[in-house]
């Protein structure tokens, strides 16, 4: 695989200044009587963005100047390697390892022997297998010159099977992470034959050890990951906040930052289930501070994962709290950002973020801001939308045009919902409520009474607070379903969503202690 045209040029302009300044005074000497080196003048042009050719290539071949470029790129990363020979644990181990074999190359045993002590407790504090694995490997190699071996040979084996054992388990454990958010972002929640099929292939995986077998805390934090996300698709809220919260505990620097990212942002999720919505926000806080302090904004990835967290579920905390004036706040936040983030979200980050913005201005009354949104996703092809969104468009519709008194409206957008469900759920398990609500309206709103429609608000309530009830205990609150009671009352009581979630959260928040 070769090199793109525009890696040097992209290189160069990622340098920091204090990484240019090191560069010049890396390779001053070679700034010589004759003037400087030609890689120097070359890098000169780069970074100043000129694009005439230095008329010290004139004369030169076509080779010369591609063996410039390549000499300029190896210099740069030889510069940064040794600016940052100190900047993570994997480039120290590293350097250590390259320190060893130097002095060993030299015939001083002993001096590489202090240098792989430091190397070894620094790997084995980090949970670093890999480069344990190398480190014992030349732990044996030095002690066939060492006047004093370390520790007899047999055990040195013995401890490269053990590290062997941790590692193969913590790639195993890794590999279903993988498998566990791939299918959170395919399926979201998971319902009936679906969550049979998904808890034999997840929960009952060979690669997923007991709590008390795993063999570092990288195995017990990647377990607690996957435990968590796959009880937050299987709507069972309190094991899944019982695993996120243990994700906290954990030591922070034994885990890629990326992943322990994921892992503030997994509890964030797994407290909302519960409707820890200040426990929620002070998450989304405490991840916008470790991806800062950890410099983790050259990842896009992850910065636009940041933003779909904090655009969702503070949108959510506000939602569910009734609180106006921070609801309008975030909206206008999530809506100026996502004009930067839009166009490289994955297609179901988008539809998330959209969804909830939905939510929000329903929240607020802006009904032709909600319809907006709503078109937009529903105009998408059904393949691309994730079936989750999709069926709550169809439940978002229906109650929608409960509110605004669209009775005329409302069978056909039934009809529609049925269809969508039957076809989607072949075992009938998967959407037993959203079903059994439609059925009822296909049968009773074409009276159009306005005492009677009310009575019918009143059972659809009934119905989702017995379900959740039936799915959540004594938490009585499930993310999803538990919007749907409070807009059953703004319904009822012809108020503003906002201003009924308020008063169910001051009921809910009293009852909230009992629930733990």
């Amino acid at each position: 695989m070769y090199r793109k045209k525009d890696d040097l040029p992209l290189l160069i302009n990622s340098l920091s200044i204090g990484e240019k300044r090191h560069f010049h005074n890396f390779f001053k000497r070679d700034q010589g009587l004759n003037g400087e080196a030609l890689f120097l003048q070359l890098y000169s042009m780069q970074e100043t963005g000129k694009s005439q050719i230095p008329k010290s290539f004139a004369d030169s071949s076509e080779r010369a100047l591609v063996s410039a470029k390549r000499l300029l790129y190896a210099n740069i990363l030889k510069s940064l390697r040794s600016l940052h020979d100190n900047s993570s644990v994997d480039i120290t181990l590293q350097n250590m390892l390259v320190d060893i074999e130097l002095l060993f190359g030299h015939n001083l045993p002993d001096q590489a022997s202090l240098i792989l002590n430091k190397a070894y407790n620094l790997a084995a504090d980090f949970e670093k297998f890999g480069h344990l694995l190398q480190i014992l490997e030349w732990e044996k190699r030095l002690n066939i010159t060492l006047d004093e071996v370390s520790r007899p040979t047999s055990e040195i084996i013995e401890e490269e099977r053990k590290v062997l054992g941790q590692y193969t388990q913590l790639k195993g454990l890794e590999g279903l992470y993988c498998e566990v958010m791939l299918l959170k972002r395919k399926h979201g929640y998971i319902k009936g034959d679906l969550k049979e099929q998904l808890t034999a292939q997840i929960l009952f995986s060979d690669q997923l050890p007991a709590e008390n077998s795993c063999l570092s805390a990288k195995a017990l934090y990647y377990r607690n990951s996957v435990l968590s996300v796959f009880y937050w698709m299987a709507i069972e809220p309190l094991k899944a906040f019982e695993h996120s919260k243990k994700l906290m505990l954990g030591k922070d620097h034994s885990i890629l930052p990326d992943d322990y990212l994921l892992g503030l942002l997994q509890h964030i999720t797994s407290a909302i289930c519960l409707g820890l919505f200040d426990e929620t926000v002070y998450g989304i806080r405490a991840a916008e501070t470790y991806f800062n302090d950890h410099d983790l904004r050259q990842s896009a990835k992850l910065k636009s994962l940041l933003f779909v967290y904090r655009s969702t579920y503070e949108i959510k905390a506000y939602i569910f709290k009734g609180q106006e004036r921070k609801l309008r706040k975030a909206i206008y936040w999530v809506e100026k950002e996502l004009v930067l983030h839009e166009n490289i979200l994955p297609a179901d980050h988008l539809q998330i973020v959209k969804g909830n913005l939905m939510n929000a201005h329903m929240a607020l009354g802006s009904s032709k801001q909600a319809d907006r949104l709503w078109n937009s996703l529903m105009q998408l092809s059904p393949k691309i939308v994730r079936k989750d969104i999709l069926s709550d468009l169809y439940m978002f519709r229906v109650f929608d045009l409960m509110q605004s008194g669209s009775y005329e409206d409302l069978i056909s957008a039934s009809f529609k919902a049925i269809r969508f469900y039957e076809k989607e759920d072949h075992g009938g398990t998967q959407y037993v409520l959203e079903r059994a609500i439609m059925v009822l309206l296909r049968r009773k709103v074409a009276i159009g009474s306005k005492v009677f429609t009310i009575t019918i608000i009143q059972e659809i309530k009934r119905m989702i607070h017995d379900f959740i009830i039936a799915n959540t205990g004594s938490i009585r609150f499930q993310e999803h379903y538990s919007r749907y009671v409070i807009w059953c009352d703004a319904i009822i009581h012809s108020e503003p969503f906002y201003k009924a979630a308020e008063r169910w959260y001051s009921g809910f928040f009293t009852r909230l202690p009992r629930a733990f």
